[in-house]
């Protein structure tokens, strides 16, 4: 993992490039426009679209992420931010910073509210009494309705 540690690094890629081949060292961060981004690959057997979140699959680079199940939800990775990451691809993920935040299907997101990951990567009201307990990663700023897009500051990993 390589930080730029006070040290301007060149990339030759933006942070909106998915590729099939790895550019940089998977889990180089580098801050783009306000926004923490950090460098994975999509090892799951499906795309994930802009606004959808991102968990970490087991592997030997740390850095493999996919998107969540149904009923596997555990703590946010990232999300998504400029274009889908097909599967097997390599993408840079926003670790830190504002970005669209896609609600689930019954689930609207108000301003203000925090937000956990859910299940397919949406992100949904955070609940400190249901019964498993997402940590949330993550503050509304743009409100939406259920199955809506809305933006929102988001601090994940």
């Amino acid at each position: 993992m390589s930080a730029n540690n006070g040290i301007q690094q060149l990339f030759q890629e933006g942070v909106s490039n998915v590729t099939a081949t790895n550019s940089v060292e998977l889990g180089t961060i580098r801050w783009v426009d306000n926004r923490s981004y950090r460098y994975a690959y999509n090892d799951g057997g499906e795309q994930i679209s802009p606004g959808l979140g991102c968990v970490l699959v087991s592997g030997t680079t740390g850095y493999s992420v996919t998107i969540t199940s149904v009923t596997d939800v555990t703590p946010c990775f990232g999300v998504v931010f400029h274009n889908t990451a097909t599967t097997s691809t390599f993408f840079w993920a926003v670790t830190q910073g504002y970005v669209p935040l896609e609600a689930d299907l019954d689930e609207a997101l108000g301003v203000r509210e925090l937000v956990s990951l859910g299940p397919n990567g949406v992100h949904t009201p955070y609940s400190d009494t249901t019964a498993v307990k997402v940590a949330p990663h993550g503050i509304v700023a743009q409100a939406t309705a259920s199955a809506g897009s809305g933006f929102g500051y988001v601090n994940c990993f």
